[in-house]
């Protein structure tokens, strides 16, 4: 999987489109007009599920403005899931009635520096808001937040499968509103979305929490370790 980093961004009523190939089928994100879905000149785009992309540019002749319209490509980044031995976790689609339907409030964070876990949290009834809290030293000082996502439903379709990336809703761009070495909190800009079908999440869940500790509870974690399906 790759998402590309645009700088400089600045093409009028003109567009631009990022392309590939799946499966046969060509799949697009876009169009990019203006100074970009921020506002800003600058943007990360979300992912596309291939080894290459490719960049087309449309342009209106009718657009005034003073030089050429413009963008760089920056940055790239490449996903891939890490070879490792996987035995010291538990897959959570084994034996799935052992374990709380709510797991899915754990979803997996991708930044333009690294990934981690991260728990999706009712901090506010009515707030409107998708907050999450994931580690501090996952959000390093120079990590661009527009470049967070969460993607939630990565998870094994059978005990010990395979997940697919591709298939998961994610929601692109976040603010971090508090951090220090032991955690961070981040909001999202956007609530999570398949880009290709528009579906939200299969399960969508906020995690709830108390001040209350009840000794001998049992109690489950969940997370993505080194980016893994959900465990």
């Amino acid at each position: 999987a790759i998402r590309l980093h645009f700088t400089e961004f600045d093409v009028g009523t003109g567009q631009v489109w990022v392309t590939a190939v799946r499966d046969s089928e060509t799949e697009y994100l876009g169009p990019f007009t203006s100074t970009g879905p921020r506002a800003s000149g600058a943007f990360w785009t979300d992912y596309l599920f291939a080894d290459t992309v490719s960049i087309i540019f449309k342009h209106d002749t009718s657009f005034n403005t003073v030089g050429a319209p413009s963008f760089s490509v920056t940055d790239a980044v490449h996903l891939a899931l890490p070879e490792i031995n996987s035995s010291c976790f538990r897959d959570t689609s084994c034996n799935t009635s052992d374990l709380p339907t709510a797991r899915a409030a754990t979803i997996l964070l991708q930044t333009n520096k690294s990934g981690c876990s991260a728990t999706i949290v009712n901090l506010g009834s009515g707030s409107g808001d998708l907050f999450a809290v994931t580690a501090g030293h996952c959000l390093p000082s120079d990590v661009d937040p527009s470049s967070i996502t969460g993607l939630w439903d990565f998870e094994a379709a059978a005990c010990d499968g395979q997940a697919n990336l591709a298939n998961s809703a994610r929601s692109s761009g976040a603010r971090i509103i508090g951090q220090n070495h032991d955690s961070a909190v981040i909001v999202f800009d956007y609530f999570p979305h398949n880009p290709s079908t528009g579906a939200p999440p299969k399960n969508f869940y906020f995690a709830g929490y108390n001040t209350d500790l009840v000794f001998n509870t049992r109690v489950h974690s969940f997370s993505h370790p080194n980016s893994l399906p959900k465990k």
